[in-house]
C-alpha cells in the first residue's frame, strides 16, 4: 500500500473515502427506500388503485430523504480526508466516484432483494425496470445518485460568492 503526500489514493488511484461514502449513500438510500416501497405497495397502491401513480407519489418523498442522505455522504468524505490529513486534488472526481458507487450499491441491493426475498430471476428484475414504473424509479435513482455532485457544486459556488 503506497500513498503519496496530498493524495488519498491507494495503489491504482482509488479514492477510498469516496468509495466508502458511495457505499454508505447507496445503502442508506436502500434502507430508506425499502420501507417506503413496502408502504407504497401495501397501503398507497391499493388506495390509489394504480401502481404507477403510487410510484410517482413516492418519488418526491424519496428524493427529499436522499437529498439529506447525500449531505451525510459528502460529510463522510470530507471527514475521512480531514482525519487522514489528505486532500483530493482532482476536481470533482470524488463526487463522480460517489455517484457511480452509490448507484451500483443501490442496484446491487435491489437485485439481492428481488432475488432473495421476492424469488424473482434477474431477467424478471431487469424486465421490471423496462416498465413505466421501473423507468420512473430508475430515473429517480439516477437523479438521487447525482445529488452529491449537485451539492458539491452549489457549496463551491456559495463559498466563492463569500470570498
Amino acid at each position: 500500500m503506497t500513498r503519496k503526500p496530498g493524495h488519498n489514493k491507494i495503489n491504482a488511484g482509488i479514492d477510498v473515502a469516496a468509495v466508502l461514502s458511495g457505499v454508505f449513500y447507496g445503502t442508506s438510500m436502500f434502507a430508506v427506500g425499502f420501507p417506503m416501497g413496502a408502504i407504497r405497495t401495501l397501503a398507497i397502491e391499493p388506495l390509489l388503485g394504480d401502481e404507477l401513480e403510487a410510484v410517482l407519489l413516492e418519488i418526491p418523498i424519496m428524493l427529499l430523504f436522499c437529498w439529506q442522505l447525500s449531505k451525510q455522504a459528502l460529510m463522510i468524505w470530507h471527514i475521512l480526508n480531514a482525519c487522514a490529513g489528505l486532500f483530493w486534488d482532482s476536481y470533482h472526481t470524488h463526487t463522480t466516484t460517489i455517484f457511480t458507487i452509490s448507484f451500483g450499491t443501490l442496484l446491487l441491493w435491489e437485485m439481492v432483494l428481488s432475488v432473495v426475498i421476492f424469488h424473482k430471476s434477474l431477467d424478471e428484475t431487469r424486465h421490471d425496470l423496462g416498465t413505466a414504473k421501473g423507468a420512473f424509479g430508475l430515473a429517480a435513482q439516477l437523479l438521487a445518485c447525482s445529488f452529491p455532485m449537485i451539492q458539491e457544486v452549489a457549496l463551491e459556488r456559495h463559498m466563492l460568492k463569500d470570498t
